[in-house]
């Protein structure tokens, strides 16, 4: 951006000049754009092939609703698959010596960085694992019934609810036990 000094500020003429007022997006270049960067450009590239500048692309943002955000973290997905390919790329490069292998190396890094950000599920370093795991032990307490009865463990005693905490447990009762004294 073009600098402004302290004498032009009465020439407003020339001031108007020199700030870059946001140029309003349609939503046709909005989706253009989105095109753009599900190919793998960068937001920056993308305006710059557009003619548009990042304050136009701000502004935008700030006016746009879920569903065009929505499209655009789409679109950052795709960037990210996109870049994944450029990955492969590369090292086919590196592979068949079109590209010196430090600078290969450099340049998948930045790739790979950038798709764990845009898409981590996909291309992060790390293990995300899901804990909310349901298990059915209605089976197993009928086996475990099953198998009490075969010992003959409850033709000794008697089973009697005790609700103890909000849960409904169920205690065995040998004759004799203590606790009815």
């Amino acid at each position: 951006m073009p600098k402004i000094h302290a004498k032009d500020i009465d020439n407003k003429d020339k001031v108007r000049k020199l700030v870059r007022h946001p140029t309003p997006i349609t939503t046709k270049q909005f989706q253009h754009i989105l095109t753009y960067i599900s190919r793998g450009l960068t937001i920056r590239a993308a305006l710059k092939e557009m003619k548009l500048n990042t304050s136009s692309w701000d502004s935008y943002l700030r006016t746009v609703g879920e569903s065009e955000l929505s499209e655009l973290t789409r679109a950052k997905e795709l960037q990210a698959d996109a870049l994944g390919e450029r990955v492969l790329e590369l090292m086919d490069d590196v592979v068949t010596r079109k590209l010196n292998p430090h600078e290969g190396r450099v340049a998948m890094d930045g790739a790979k960085w950038l798709a764990s950000k845009y898409k981590p599920k996909t291309y992060s370093d790390r293990l995300q694992h899901d804990h909310n795991v349901k298990i059915d032990i209605g089976a197993v307490i009928i086996d475990a019934r099953n198998r009490m009865k075969q010992a003959n463990v409850i033709d000794h005693g008697t089973m009697s609810d005790v609700n103890e905490g909000g849960s409904n447990m169920r205690v065995l009762e040998a004759p004799g036990d203590p606790k009815k004294g």
